[in-house]
């Protein structure tokens, strides 16, 4: 233990000895260091070693405080905070000895370093010169680690963009050295970048780079500044490489995201560019690139090799759909659409090849449009190819190809052209339309401007403005200065056009020849806005300015203006032309021009003459078509000067013509056109009765006298005026310019007919200027009466100031004068009118008497009138009408939307006077009537006051007790205190409250309220509401309350009739016993009602009962029903004999009322209307209906036909659309037709057709007249039958008819009425007589017959001399005594032969017949048939 420590205290010493040894000695042995450290880093750099302090401590560590690095030019390279190098004192000594003092070094930790990068002009950066090369290999023998904390990077790129590394660390270990292990990490822009590997020498090294995110801006520096490349924006991210070197060569691999992309590429902006690269030693693979190109979406994809000299790439590029606008800068002014692009690029940047589909949308440069176009483009060794060209462009298909050598500038191109529609071709003159193809080939050279093109062009439906071309076609050739035209042909019309010729287009000279043959003119209406029509052939040249041209036309018309023929010659130079002749004909008629004009000068000289010409073909090239004007017209003309102000000279002459329907002989005049002014002399317009001479001139100043006779007054003013007639003779001279006008003159007729009051002695001068226009001395009289008129009116300011008085003037012709609807009113008229201030606002004052006057045939009391309007406000100040006792008056003002005070009063007027003056003759009251009328407020807010009493009398000839009303008006509301109507005992009344607007149907929210009371109030009030009512009687009582609004009305009460009777027009049997019951609850009523019509006295007569109901909300019903129920009801009348039984009813359908039921007729006598139109003017209803015909019924008409008809028809759907089922059918009877009546073998009436309510016919009969068997047939819809008549044996129609109504049996044609004839008429006219009077009809019906008619001829069939001969006159007639057997019977009217016998049917064409007289029997047998 002693030992121990005396060792322990022995090495203390030893230490503590040496320690304080170095204390003592540490400032040589730190100079001794600083300046070995010093002479070392200096002999090893290229530059300098500082630093501000060394300092050694006991442990061995070395520290440099503030070390510099600066090179050769003195630049700081490296600084830091310190350095701190561990020695290891083992060591020391052995490295000391061998003279590597770096052997005794551990570690070294430089803090704070600050490192400063920067590229050299010579493009190498600082770092790699800091050192000086050395020859020697030797071995350091330093195997410690150097160590760096928290150390910055300082790197200036040439950009002289400054990047900064932070928070560096890292460590390099020679603890295997000649190999270093290197492990490094820092921050950029605060994204991590770590490094580690293994370095040996340039030759040997494996190194792995990960970087998470770097700001690729910091690369720009290596884009070569001969790029127009500039690095905007973008971000490396993932980035991770390994780079390594060995004896086995060079290896490099690695990956990399790029995204937020931006730069610019020679102008072009590429933005949001992304996209990964894949790195190997060979190549770099780049895929899912993309970005925007001035943001026009592309990809691309593929591979760079860049082991080779210079890089090749092979990449897939993809532009799906680009807007071409966007590189608006690399393309012509006014491109637009979109463009797409899917190929390859490939080769070096020396030798680029491209192959790929390009395509186009909806393309445009300058107006100029492609739909679509794709094509295949291929660039390769300085030639540009493209293939499989397809194109739509203004609606054509377009197919091409085309060649271009890059370097020689030589191109050849094809194309194909399918339906080009011109109307979309830019810049095509407006009105062009048709289809264009082609095949187009084309060659030459860019770069000398050599081209030489040809093709062929067709088109189809050309036209210009209506000038159309069905087909057309032509050869073209270009060379770069000619465009020739060759084999031009164009269909036109029923036409051709030939062309040919070429255009210089250096010189602008054209060379053309055309011909034309048979061109229809209308096509060149539309372009020349003139209505054309004919046919037109044509030839001509065109050499530079000078033409010529020969052209005819015929069988047209320009403007309405018809011709024969046209032919003519025109030629020129430029704008020189000269017409030698051009002639129109028509019928006798010749237009000849001739002439020259200069458009450059604007000079004329030409003739034109017209002959013969009707004035009506003129008419419409002047635009006066519709002017009744008609003639033959002959005018010569000279025109010479310039355009702007020609001189011409000539005279024109209309006769035998018409204006308006008044004939004319002549209308001439000589003219002459100087200076602008026309000149007339000679003018005559002369007609059979009147005539008007015009002399004078029309330029800046008027200077015409016109002196007209007979003038008739009827021609002055449009016909469907006031009828007028008669005529004046005028005197007038116009002046003044006209702008301004001036006329003076007078005017004189003997007799005018004015609204058929004649009006004698008229007279009067008249005048007009500055804007004045004077009536004065305007005289007229009318019967005894006399009218006096002086008139002022200034036509700018519508002032107006006259006078007139009237002396006896005739009330009755002043109201046809004035049309007035009111009729009946005649007497005198003595007074003055006055009239002032304007025509808008005229002041009329008229005061006078009335005389010898009637009113609606009562004679009237001289009476006073005195009316002034003024304001616009009508003042009666005495206006008073009497008749016998009674008297009509008013007095006050009544203003046009303004005030109203105006009071209107009757006394014991004549109302039926006053309907005759209003034209009420169709309700005619005859009663005497007071009422008193007050109104006040305005004429749009009218108020009254008004009592009205009607005496006893009669309406419409039905006597009446009286009738009163007593109500006022106040806020568009009618209050009625009390209104009644009475006609002993019967009386009805109302009080309430109604809106004026009810009066014109309107429905608003106002409020009403009206009681109605029936007071024993009788049917006969029917008679004065329909003429098919002749009488009626019954009491009616109850009392109906109407409320609510007039848009929702509500109506409560009851009404009776008990024990009434109605009597209808030409019906036998009333309808007695009428009891009925009518509810009203609000919004709904109720109907129930009873009657009955039979034969007076009948133990049960025949009845019809009524039932309905319907309910409304507002003005509309909601529902509804009404029905009524027949049994036996006996109808007698005209159309209708028998019982009728069934129902009807009515309800909804669908939109609209549907009528239903069932009527059965049974033992009845019906007579349908001749009338079988269908009427359209019956309300769309509904159907379901049904008419059945039974036993016994009779289809009769004394004139036409006698049918016993069985049957049943169903009508449904509507009025408008029917569709019928059904069939009626007659079982015997017979057609009257042409005083002949034919048994009918059938008669089928079938309702099958729809939309018709008429049934088609089917009938036939058989009628035997003398030796001849005649049939007729009737088929066809009952509006439209075909009738056939037939005989046997055969004759012709005109025969048939002769025989059966003359019965002339020999069946000879008539031209002639013989004696025989004229018997036979008499005959026939004796039947008719008989029929017409309805005589023979009588007696049918009284002896209940189903035969009776009257002929003429022998009774006996044998008889076969005497069937026309003799004048026998007979009457037959027949019974059948059950179906098909008949019993007849014949007598002589005019001689004793009689025939009794009987008839059977077998069948429908065959039939027995047997008969005896008493001079012969008959038994035979009668065929029918048709052929």
């Amino acid at each position: 233990m002693k030992k121990k420590w005396i060792a322990a205290c022995g090495f203390s010493a030893f230490f503590l000895s040496a320690g304080i040894a170095l204390w003592m000695e540490k400032p040589a042995l730190t100079q001794m260091a600083s300046n070995m450290i010093t002479t070392t880093a200096n002999s090893k750099l290229n530059g300098t070693l500082g630093f501000s302090s060394l300092d050694i401590s006991l442990t061995g560590q070395v520290v440099l405080a503030k070390p510099v690095i600066k090179d050769s030019q003195g630049r700081i390279v490296f600084e830091g905070e310190d350095v701190r190098i561990y020695v290891n004192p083992g060591k020391i000594v052995t490295a000391l000895k061998q003279g590597e003092i770096l052997q005794a070094l551990d570690t070294a930790d430089v803090n704070e370093p600050v490192l400063h990068l920067w590229q050299n002009r010579d493009g190498s950066w600082n770092i790699t010169s800091i050192l000086k090369p050395t020859e020697s290999s030797s071995d350091s023998g330093f195997r410690g680690v150097i160590r760096v904390h928290d150390g910055t990077v300082r790197a200036l790129l040439p950009d002289n963009t400054l990047v900064v590394g932070n928070d560096v660390m890292a460590s390099v270990s020679f603890a295997k050295y000649p190999s270093m292990d290197i492990d490094a990490d820092m921050n950029v822009d605060g994204q991590k970048i770590t490094a580690h590997g293994r370095y040996a020498s340039s030759r040997q090294y494996d190194f792995v780079v990960n970087a998470d995110a770097v700001d690729a801006r910091y690369a720009s520096f290596l884009i070569p500044a001969s790029n127009d490349v500039v690095l905007q924006n973008g971000t490396v991210k993932n980035a991770k490489v390994r780079v390594a070197d060995s004896h086995k060569g060079f290896f490099m691999s690695g990956q990399a995201d790029f995204a937020d992309g931006k730069l610019d590429v020679s102008g072009v902006a590429i933005d949001e560019l992304k996209g990964h690269a894949d790195l190997t030693t060979n190549d770099v693979t780049l895929s899912g690139v993309e970005g925007l190109a001035n943001g026009q979406a592309f990809r691309i994809d593929g591979k760079v090799v860049t082991n080779g000299d210079v890089p090749v790439f092979n990449l897939n590029v993809d532009v799906p759909g680009a807007d071409v606008t966007a590189f608006a800068g690399y393309i012509p002014e006014g491109t637009s659409g979109t463009a797409d692009f899917k190929g390859i690029v490939w080769g070096s940047t020396e030798d680029v090849r491209v192959k790929g589909t390009a395509g186009i949308h909806n393309f445009a440069y300058n107006g100029y449009t492609v739909d679509e176009a794709s094509a295949d483009v291929n660039y390769s060794g300085q030639m540009v190819t493209v293939d499989s060209l397809t194109a739509r462009a203004f609606g054509a298909y377009i197919k091409g190809k085309a060649q271009y050598d890059v370097n020689t500038g030589a191109y050849a191109a094809e194309a194909d052209v399918r339906g080009l529609d011109l109307t979309a071709v830019p810049d095509m003159p407006v009105g062009v339309m048709g289809l264009v193809s082609g095949s187009f080939r084309a060659g030459g050279n860019s770069k000398d401007g050599s081209i030489l093109a040809t093709g062929t062009v067709q088109a189809s439906n050309l036209s210009y403005n209506g000038l159309a071309a069905d087909r057309a076609q032509a050869d073209v050739t270009y060379d770069g200065h000619v465009v020739n035209v060759n084999q031009g042909h164009a269909d036109v019309g029923g036409g051709s056009l030939d062309i040919s010729g070429s255009y210089d287009v250096d010189q602008q000279r054209p060379q053309f020849s055309f011909t034309a043959h048979d061109i229809p003119l209308d096509m060149a209406s539309p372009l020349l806005s003139v209505p054309m029509s004919g046919t037109a052939d044509a030839a001509g040249h065109i050499d530079g300015q000078n033409w010529d041209l020969a052209f005819s036309a015929k069988d047209g018309q320009i403007k309405g203006m018809l011709f024969d023929s046209i032919n003519g010659s025109a030629h020129g130079q430029g704008k020189q032309i000269e017409i030698p002749a051009l002639y129109w004909r028509r019928g006798e008629g010749l237009h000849t021009l001739t002439g020259r004009a200069d458009l450059d000068s604007r000079t004329v000289d030409a003739s034109l003459t017209t002959s013969h010409i009707r004035v009506e073909q003129l008419l419409p090239l002047v635009g006066k078509e519709d002017l009744p004007l008609t003639g033959w017209a002959d005018n010569t003309v000279t025109i010479k000067g310039t355009l702007d102000n020609p001189s011409a000279a000539g005279s024109f002459r209309l006769t035998s013509g018409s204006y308006a329907g008044y004939l004319y002989k002549n209308i001439s005049a000589d003219y002459r056109l100087n200076q602008g002014t026309v000149y007339l002399s000679n003018g005559d317009i002369s007609s059979y009765t009147a005539s008007v001479a015009l002399e004078g001139s029309i330029g800046d100043t008027l200077d015409l006298d016109v002196t007209g006779k007979n003038i008739d007054v009827s021609r002055l003013a449009p016909q469907n005026q006031t009828p007028r007639s008669g005529s004046f003779d005028l005197t007038a001279h116009i002046g003044g310019t006209m702008s301004a006008p001036t006329a003076s003159g007078a005017l004189k007729a003997d007799n005018l007919v004015i609204n058929h009051m004649v009006l004698n002695d008229v007279h009067g001068d008249f005048a007009y200027y500055d804007s004045i226009l004077r009536l004065t001395n305007l005289h007229f009289s009318q019967l005894d009466g006399n009218y006096d008129a002086n008139l002022m009116y200034n036509t700018k300011t519508s002032f107006i100031r006259g006078q007139a008085t009237v002396v006896n003037g005739d009330i009755a012709g002043l109201i046809k004068v004035a049309d007035m609807p009111v009729q009946d009113i005649t007497g005198k008229l003595n007074g003055q009118i006055d009239i002032s201030g304007t025509s808008d606002n005229p002041t009329v004052s008229m005061k006078g008497n009335i005389s010898q006057g009637t009113f609606g045939g009562e004679t009237i009391d001289p009476s006073d009138v005195d009316v002034r309007l003024e304001q616009g406000i009508v003042n009666i100040n005495k206006l008073a009408l009497k008749i016998g006792d009674g008297t009509l008056a008013a007095k006050g003002s009544y203003a046009l939307h303004g005030p109203v005070a105006l009071s209107v009063a009757a006394k014991q007027f004549p109302s039926k006077a006053l309907m005759t003056v209003l034209g009420k003759t169709d309700f005619v009251v005859d009663a005497p009537i007071d009422f008193a009328a007050d109104l006040s407020g305005t004429s749009d807010d009218l108020q009254a006051d008004v009592s009205a009493q009607l005496g006893s009398g009669t309406a419409n000839g039905i006597s009446i007790s009286g009738a009163f009303a007593l109500f006022n008006i106040r806020r568009g509301m009618i209050t009625v205190q009390q209104a009644s109507a009475s006609r002993d005992p019967y009386k009805i009344s109302a009080k309430g409250t109604i809106p004026v607007s009810a009066l014109s149907g309107g429905k608003t929210d106002e409020s009403m309220d009206v009681d109605f009371q029936l007071s024993n109030t009788s049917l006969d009030i029917l008679t004065f509401l329909t003429p098919y009512v002749t009488d009626a009687d019954g009491q009616i009582q109850g009392a109906v309350k109407v409320s609510g609004t007039l848009a929702d009305p509500q109506v409560t009460g009851d009404v009776t009739v008990k024990d009434g009777t109605i009597k209808f027009k030409d019906t036998v049997y009333p309808l007695n016993d009428i009891n009925a019951d009518l509810s009203f609850k609000g919004r709904s009523a109720v109907l129930s009602g009873s009657g009955t019509m039979d034969k007076k006295g009948k133990k049960d007569p025949g009845s019809v009962s009524i039932s309905g109901n319907a309910s409304w909300s507002g003005r509309s019903l909601d529902t509804y029903s009404l029905s009524a129920d027949f049994a036996n009801l006996n109808v007698d009348n005209p159309y209708y004999n028998g019982p009728l039984t069934g129902y009807i009813n009515v309800t909804p359908g669908d939109g609209r009322p549907k009528i239903g039921g069932l009527i059965d007729i049974n033992n009845a006598t019906i007579d349908v209307p001749l009338t079988l139109s269908e009427s359209s003017s019956t309300p769309d209803l509904d159907l379901d209906f049904t008419l059945s015909l039974g036993d016994k019924v009779r289809l009769y008409n004394s004139a036409l036909y006698d049918l016993m008809v069985t049957g049943a028809v169903s009508f449904k759907g509507s009025l408008e659309h029917p569709n019928p089922s059904g069939r009626f059918e007659a079982t015997r009877g017979s057609v009257h037709y042409l005083d002949t009546n034919f048994r009918v073998s059938k008669a089928i009436a079938d309702f099958s057709r729809y939309d018709s309510l008429l049934p088609y016919i089917d009938a036939e009969g058989i009628s035997r007249v003398g030796q001849y068997t005649v049939m007729l047939t009737l088929r066809g819809q009952a509006d439209n039958m075909d009738l056939l008549l037939r005989s046997d044996p055969p004759l012709t129609k005109p025969q048939i008819v002769s025989l059966i109504t003359l019965r002339n049996g020999s069946g000879r044609p008539q031209s002639s009425i013989g004696e025989d004839d004229m018997s036979s008429l008499l005959g026939s006219g004796i039947r008719m007589t008989l029929n017409s009077l309805g005589i023979t009809q009588s007696l049918e019906k009284a002896l209940s017959l189903d035969m009776l008619t009257v002929t003429n001829g022998s009774l006996d069939l044998n008889d076969r001399n005497t069937d026309v001969g003799n004048n026998y006159y007979n009457i037959e007639m027949g019974k059948y005594l059950f179906n098909d057997f008949m019993v007849t019977a014949a007598f002589g009217l005019n001689h004793d032969d009689n025939r009794f016998g009987i008839m059977y049917d077998l069948g429908s064409r065959f039939s027995l017949s047997a008969w005896t007289s008493s001079d012969n029997n008959f038994i035979g047998a009668l065929y029918k048939y048709n052929f």
